[in-house]
């Protein structure tokens, strides 16, 4: 989520370090690596993960396990344009480096997505929450973007199903 934060001159951020994030379970060590890590053509890990608007209170929250757990929440105080919706939604990965040399960061597993799970970093179950608070699939028309297409890959699957939803692949290159 890219916030803009009032009075910064349109500067904003994209992570839970944003001035302003609130975290309220004490038990989620938020940037700790995970216990337990996929791997390519192994089994594959997951979480639940959403970022909503709470009708009852206004804010942003991060939440685990379908809203069952909420890890935290950005205050709608903190909005402008997102005081009542979104109006654009993104998924995908994001790799950096200080580095201007050969060192290219990897991205998911190291590997360009082959439209098959076990082989890339993915988001499944893709959904979009509308004005009424109702789930809905996000339409056809989404549109594909790397900055960096020779490295890094996205792959829309499109609907697989209702145990798998839309399917979204991404993942960048191994370093020599």
């Amino acid at each position: 989520m890219r916030v803009k934060r009032n009075g910064v001159g349109g500067k904003g951020c994209f992570n839970v370090e944003c001035p302003g994030f609130v975290q309220v379970a004490k038990d989620v060590l938020i940037g700790k690596v995970a216990d337990k890590i996929s791997e390519r053509g192994k089994f594959q890990y997951g979480w639940r993960l959403s970022i909503d608007k709470r009708k009852d209170d206004g804010n942003w929250w991060v939440s685990i396990d379908n809203d069952k757990y909420g890890i935290g929440y950005w205050p709608k105080s903190l909005f402008t344009s997102l005081a009542d919706h979104a109006n654009q939604v993104e998924w995908g990965g994001e790799v950096y480096t200080k580095s201007s040399g050969e060192f290219v960061p990897e991205m998911g597993c190291g590997f360009n997505p082959d439209y098959n799970t076990n082989n890339a970093a993915f988001y499944s179950l893709t959904k979009l929450v509308d004005g009424g608070y109702n789930e809905i699939d996000p339409p056809r028309s989404t549109v594909k973007y790397a900055n960096c297409p020779s490295g890094y890959t996205v792959q829309d699957m499109g609907y697989q199903g209702p145990d798998w939803g839309r399917i979204i692949l991404f993942g960048g290159p191994k370093n020599p």
